[in-house]
């Protein structure tokens, strides 16, 4: 009799215990932005260090996935210059740097308003 009460208790205490193959649950992954003025840009270490509002430095973090552009066009870490304008969106990584998703250098170049055809004022005042 003592076999047939244990054994059930111990189904009942398994069943209870989380499995090691139970699937983790997705860390949502949260982009911020990081704008301000190149302070310095490290080749070796694949960096760029950012000063943006209140003076608050941010070291950006490149990688073979960041997508860079620089007035519109297709950039390389190369293309950034101390002083230039810059525009990124970053993910904190699990070691607390913040890795570029995209970068956007210098300013953002203007669009020029196209022409309209048609009637103009002059020609709408005189007959």
């Amino acid at each position: 009799m003592t076999i047939a009460l244990t054994a059930p208790m111990t189904l009942a205490a398994n069943a209870k215990k989380p499995s090691a193959e139970a699937p983790a649950k997705k860390k949502k992954v949260v982009q911020h932005s990081v704008d301000g003025k190149i302070k310095a840009v490290d080749k070796t270490s694949m960096t760029i260090t950012v000063e943006g509002k209140l003076n608050k430095q941010h070291v950006v973090h490149i990688n073979s996935q960041t997508r860079m552009t620089k007035v519109g066009k297709p950039a390389t870490l190369n293309d950034a210059t101390v002083g230039e304008s810059l525009n990124a969106r970053v993910v904190k990584s699990a070691a607390g740097t913040e890795d570029a998703v995209s970068i956007r250098l210098g300013l953002k170049a203007k669009v020029q308003p196209a022409k309209k055809k048609g009637v103009t004022k002059a020609k709408a005042k005189n007959p």
